[in-house]
Formats: structure tokens, C-alpha cells, sequence
């Protein structure tokens, strides 16, 4: 078990450093997305199809076309100048707290989404992940602008895309939510059922049925960069926290010997029906800072789990958020319906300071669920004491 989970947290710091420098190559064959419509949610309750029919029931799914080679190389470009820096926590570019950030999220998530198309790199997804789970969500839910929320409902329907992807000798598992699908390569026709609650808690299982048992299948994971306390670009965030990636077990038994590629884990193996692969992803909450802070003894920082930035009230002059009362996932406020939420994302609850020992009760919300009717922006940036 040590051995794997040493090996996993190795492999994952090294992508965490190489997607800050070097450049994905594309694929001899681009990969392909399957179709929207063919994945069915479980959860009603929180769902990107539910979210963007209850925005505009007019929105149909778009699909996603790989880049040519020189629309890539242009695209390529396009994003390196604009997600390496200048990506932000709610998958926008630039300030958070700024409006708008819907467009911004658009424009990376299309821009991420195509481009993990031509080169399999889950750089890709990790952007189009946060993107999707914050600013678009959150744009189809309060955008002022009527046509951007009508757009951040279409890509919201047509998001169910993105959560796997085939290639010419495998299935690729971008995306972590409740769902079946049937898909078919070249070599295997058959469905995969994953069973998750995330991003509640962090435990996958993903079921695989062939169509045939002992059909060969090469399974392809992500890996996560928030999972191992990584928050991305690394030019502009820091979180000073390291947490071990999942043993990983395939029908009850741990998977000794693993590789990597292009920050997913791979597994070859002959596939029978009803075949299983458990992992349980770390949800610490983050308390994200600015790469270079600046001096003194209060400091401004962000909290995400996952790939959830938080939301929430700015404080009261004089306030701060206590390091030693940091906050955490409040699941039994989430239980008494606390918070108005459609899904499940649970509300983190903590306590306030300041230097003459005073504090009060402070409550951050999902950044896509914070209500709209609340005056004022939600802040996502609040002073710290050490």
C-alpha cells in the first residue's frame, strides 16, 4: 500500500511541475467525447443537465470537435498565455471578485475542452473542471447578462460530454460524478457505471460490464492536482499542503504495480463484467494564498475543496479568518437544508478572530450556489491571522 501511494504521490508531483513547463504533444488520433445525451445522471439533485433546463429549456447539447494542426498550434498558444498566469480560482481569468466571469469561463472551458481532445493531457481537464464546477455554473444560475446565462446553460448541457472520453485503445475518466454510460472502441463495447458522491466525499467506484468477458481495456484515471493539495497556476497560488493520492484497489484488491500518463493512471487489464475499481480521493479544505504573500501578520486568503472555490460574506472591519478554527465541510448545517442548494455541495463553517481574542461564526457557500438575491458580490478573498 505505502509503496503505491508513494509511487502515485511521486508521479503526480512530477506532472504538477512539468504542466507548468512543458507543452503536451498532440496524438497520432485525436480522442473523442462520448455523446451527451448517452450519460445518465443519478443525481437529480445536482446535475449540469438539470441546472442548464432549469436556466433555459430551450438549450440543446453542442458537441466538441478536436483542433486541426494549425488551429491547434494557434489555440495552444491562445491558452498557454492565457490559463498559465492568468487563470483564476472560479476558472475565469484575473480577479475573481471582478465581473463578469461567466464569458472568461466560457472561453476556457471550450478552449480546455478542445484542446484535451488532440493531446489526452489532463492539464486540460483540470481547467475545464474548475471552470465548469464554479464561474459557468454560477453564470447560468445569476449572470445579469441573458444571453450569457443562456450560454453558460448550453455548455452546462453539453457538459455531460466531458466526463469521458475514448481513444483508439482505451476510456479515458476526466470527470467525477454520478453517472452511467455505454460507450464502444475499436476493441470493447460494454458500459461503465461510476458511483460517487463527490464532491461530497471523495470515493469513486467505477464498474465496467464488457459486452464479452476477458475484453481487453485500457482504463485511464485522473489524477487530480487538487487532490494532492495542488492549485493551479502555480505562478499565482500556493497552498503550503501536500496530501497523499488514494490506494487504488481493483475488485477488492490493491493495485501493486501502476503507471502514469499525462496525469491519469493507467490500467491494462482483461475486463469481465461487473469488474470494479475503488479509489478515495483526499477533500481537504484548502486555504489558498497568493504565490508571493506579502509581509505581516494578517493575509488574504481563499478556500476550495476539490475543485470548489467557496464564497461568501466579506467580514466585518477588524475581522479575520482564525488559523486556528479553519473552515470545515459543515455537514450537518447542509442536512437541515441551511443552505438553499440544488446539489449536494456541502457549505464550510468556521470562526472569526481578531487580535484581542473576540470571533464570531463565519459560513462560505459553493461559489456557483451562493444566492443570487444577496446584496453585494461574494467575496472570495479574506484576511487571515497566522
Amino acid at each position: 500500500m505505502k509503496r503505491l501511494t508513494l509511487l502515485l504521490l511521486m508521479a503526480a508531483a512530477v506532472f504538477a511541475a512539468t504542466a507548468q513547463t512543458a507543452r503536451p504533444a498532440r496524438l497520432s488520433h485525436p480522442l473523442n467525447y462520448l455523446p451527451a445525451d448517452s450519460v445518465m445522471f443519478f443525481n437529480q439533485g445536482d446535475n449540469w443537465r438539470l441546472t442548464a433546463l432549469m436556466t433555459d429549456s430551450t438549450v440543446r447539447p453542442e458537441p466538441y470537435a478536436p483542433l486541426h494542426r494549425h488551429a491547434f498550434t494557434k489555440q495552444e498558444a491562445a491558452w498557454e498565455a492565457r490559463c498559465r498566469d492568468s487563470l483564476n480560482l472560479v476558472g475565469g481569468t484575473g480577479d475573481e471578485q471582478a465581473a463578469p466571469q461567466t464569458a472568461a469561463a466560457l472561453r476556457t472551458l471550450d478552449m480546455s475542452a478542445r484542446l484535451f481532445l488532440t493531446t489526452g493531457d489532463a492539464r486540460y481537464v483540470e481547467v475545464f473542471e474548475r471552470a465548469l464546477t464554479n464561474a459557468v455554473e454560477a453564470g447560468a444560475r445569476r449572470d445579469t447578462s441573458a444571453a450569457l446565462r443562456r450560454a453558460a446553460a448550453r455548455a452546462l448541457i453539453s457538459a455531460p460530454a466531458l466526463v469521458y472520453a475514448t481513444g483508439s485503445d482505451g476510456l479515458y475518466v476526466n470527470l467525477f460524478t454520478d453517472c452511467y454510460a455505454r460507450f464502444d472502441t475499436p476493441a470493447f463495447q460494454g458500459a461503465i457505471d461510476q458511483v460517487t458522491d463527490m464532491p461530497t466525499t471523495g470515493e469513486v467506484v467505477l464498474r465496467l460490464t464488457p459486452r464479452r468477458n476477458g475484453t481487453p481495456l485500457t482504463l485511464r484515471v485522473r489524477l487530480p492536482q487538487w487532490a494532492t493539495g495542488e492549485v493551479v497556476p502555480a505562478s499565482r497560488y500556493a497552498t503550503g499542503t501536500r496530501t497523499p493520492l488514494p490506494t487504488v484497489y481493483v475488485n477488492g484488491k490493491e493495485l501493486l504495480t501502476s503507471t502514469t500518463e499525462r496525469g491519469y493512471l493507467v490500467i491494462q487489464r482483461e475486463w469481465n463484467r461487473n469488474d470494479e475499481v475503488r479509489l478515495n480521493f483526499p477533500l481537504p479544505v484548502l486555504p489558498v494564498g497568493p504565490a508571493t504573500p506579502g509581509t505581516g501578520g494578517v493575509r488574504p486568503v481563499a478556500l476550495m475543496r476539490g475543485p470548489v472555490a467557496y464564497a461568501g460574506a466579506t467580514l466585518p472591519a477588524g475581522r479575520a479568518l482564525r488559523a486556528s478554527h479553519c473552515p470545515e465541510p459543515d455537514f450537518a448545517r447542509a442536512r437541515m437544508n441551511f443552505v438553499p442548494l440544488i446539489g449536494r455541495s456541502i457549505p464550510l463553517s468556521g470562526g472569526t478572530g481578531t487580535d484581542d481574542g473576540g470571533g464570531d461564526e463565519f459560513v462560505a457557500l459553493p461559489y456557483a450556489y451562493f444566492p443570487p438575491q444577496a446584496t453585494g458580490r461574494p467575496a472570495l478573498w479574506w484576511p487571515a491571522l497566522p
